[in-house]
């Protein structure tokens, strides 16, 4: 089957897991101040950026305001879906460095299955979001360094861009990420223009916060 397929189904199985298992409303502690701000678009906390996650709370309020649940649930469930999605990068991530399919589903559902990944992927939080982001970013590096195509490395910068927007962890990777690419630079493997492309396509990204 094409990648495509296997990423969707490994999708699939990680979302069903999470929403069987998703808290049905309010909870408590920093996931419970999430659904507040989700509830009331919250999106200025001065002095306190850290804790802003724009990106999160716009999507969750709207998918709150569509009237079919709460938005306390809202708030849980693109926690889940987002979760999911990182599970199903690892799958494609893994697939692409091994070639190989169980392997791949192995270390994508040990990730699903991990306390902490399962705990704040049923709740409301910004972890599952930052992940997906930061895994989708990963993918599109693999893809240049498989084509060398720029477009790639723009995307790249796009997704970390959008990662912070969720949560600042999503930039330890990318922060590595630049570093090698100044290397390349200097090696004249990457052009500057790429270089300041994927910076550019990053502040894209990241506009929202």
């Amino acid at each position: 089957m094409p990648q495509k397929v296997h990423w969707v189904l490994v999708f699939i199985v990680a979302l069903a897991l999470y929403i069987i298992t998703l808290a049905p409303d309010v909870t408590w502690q920093d996931q419970g101040e999430y659904q507040v701000h989700v509830t009331h678009c919250t999106l200025n906390r001065p002095g306190d950026v850290v804790r802003v996650h724009p990106l999160y709370i716009i999507l969750s309020h709207y998918l709150g305001r569509l009237g079919v649940f709460s938005f306390a649930y809202a708030a849980n469930l693109v926690s889940a879906i987002f979760t999911a999605v990182t599970v199903a990068n690892i799958y494609l991530l893994m697939f692409r460095l091994l070639g190989r399919i169980w392997p791949s589903v192995l270390s994508a559902f040990t990730f699903a299955l991990a306390h902490s990944v399962w705990f704040v992927g049923v709740q409301a939080q910004t972890y599952g979001m930052a992940n997906a982001a930061m895994t989708t970013g990963l993918l599109f590096v693999l893809a240049y360094q498989k084509s060398s195509k720029t477009q790639y490395l723009l995307w790249m910068g796009f997704a970390f861009g959008l990662g912070i927007s969720v949560h600042m962890m999503s930039q330890i990777a990318f922060a590595v990420i630049m570093v090698w690419l100044a290397i390349c630079c200097v090696k004249r493997n990457v052009s500057i223009g790429a270089f300041l492309g994927a910076i550019i396509f990053w502040a894209a990204g990241a506009s929202l916060l």
